[in-house]
């Protein structure tokens, strides 16, 4: 998705200007490449630790790691991390971009705290051209019994997805709170609450 974007018009003429923009996959590093990746992550938490003294990062959140181009090699659509052995495996979703000629200038690697890897590629592309104008406007309310109304009068169901997910974390964060410190069913009553604070974020 784009990250930002500039215009400028001179007349009606576009020009194209550049933009970062970001593209995140589901990752599936293997059993070796996990071990270098979450020592990396573990290197990150110390150094932004020793520079911050409140703030800190946790093992237990989310763990991020940032490659510059002098520590990755993106060719053929193969991603290789620097002290990685082997190509880490992703999944790319968008089937009109050629994953093939991406010139990423940035890599982000991360672990979310439900246990899934994600890999960011950071590239630099021109700002898409402005659609035409409709000449016309509308309105909308965001409410609670309706999700959405518009000028116009349409009306748009709210489907409540929230609610279910919701009740859905609560339950499990109760179950969480019912374990003992530092126990196999901690980390696994951890894990599924974190798996609800996913689906609750992406519901929202």
């Amino acid at each position: 998705m784009p990250c930002g974007a500039g215009q400028d018009f001179v007349g009606t003429a576009w020009q194209a200007v550049s933009v970062r923009t970001a593209y995140r996959c589901r990752a599936y590093p293997d059993a070796a490449q996990q071990a270098v990746l979450n020592r990396t992550f573990g290197c990150v938490r110390v150094v932004w630790n020793c520079i911050l003294a409140a703030q800190f990062k946790s093992r237990h959140g989310r763990q991020p790691a940032e490659y510059t181009r002098s520590a990755f090699v993106m060719r053929n659509g193969e991603l290789r991390l620097a002290k990685t052995p082997g190509p880490l495996a992703f999944v790319w979703s968008w089937p009109d971009v050629d994953v093939a000629r991406l010139d990423p200038t940035t890599v982000f690697v991360s672990k979310e705290p439900d246990g899934r890897w994600y890999v960011t590629f950071a590239i630099d592309a021109n700002a898409p051209a402005p659609l035409p104008e409709t000449g016309q406007a509308a309105g909308v309310d965001l409410g609670i019994s309706s999700f959405a109304v518009t000028s116009d009068g349409e009306r748009i169901a709210n489907p409540r997805h929230l609610q279910r997910k919701a009740r859905h974390l609560a339950r499990y964060q109760r179950r969480l709170a019912r374990c003992q410190n530092g126990s196999a069913n901690r980390a696994k009553a951890r894990a599924k609450v974190a798996r609800a604070h996913r689906k609750a974020r992406n519901a929202r």
